[in-house]
């Protein structure tokens, strides 16, 4: 049986029920149920299985990796820069650059005053220490 597909077991099992269920009611003998059960139930549920075994497996995607992201040039860095100063009113420091962009704190500390040194800016010390740089452009 080894060699049969899942379609003729089941077509076997269906026949050897029929026939062993036909004469268990013919011969009014419940003991037939017993070929009944391994020439026919067992056949019917090892064709099923194969049938269901034999189905070409679905491939689950695992979920992608995320790729880091290319740098950004020195232009682009600068434009996140200016597109975040516009957002916040011209006024803009280090840190909210960093929260606001991909940027982290040292490269938008370093734009931003690389952009006072060149005129874009002016950097301004708060009260409390802080650096504040303003750009007259977006007030």
């Amino acid at each position: 049986m080894g060699r049969h597909s899942g379609n003729s077991q089941i077509f076997t099992g269906i026949g050897f029920t029929a026939f062993f269920g036909f004469l268990a009611i013919w011969l009014h003998n419940p003991f037939i149920a017993i070929p009944l059960f391994f020439a026919g139930i067992l056949p019917i549920m090892k064709g099923i299985d194969r049938r269901i075994s034999s189905r070409p497996t679905q491939r689950i995607d695992k979920p992608r990796r995320e790729t880091q992201p290319k740098p950004l040039s020195g232009d682009e860095q600068e434009r996140l820069i200016l597109k975040c100063a516009k957002e916040n009113g011209g006024v803009l420091t280090p840190a909210l650059a960093a929260v606001e962009t991909e940027l982290t704190i040292t490269t938008a500390s370093k734009i931003l005053e690389s952009m006072a040194q060149r005129g874009y800016a002016s950097m301004e010390i708060r009260a409390n220490g802080g650096i504040e740089y303003h750009f007259s452009d977006f007030k």
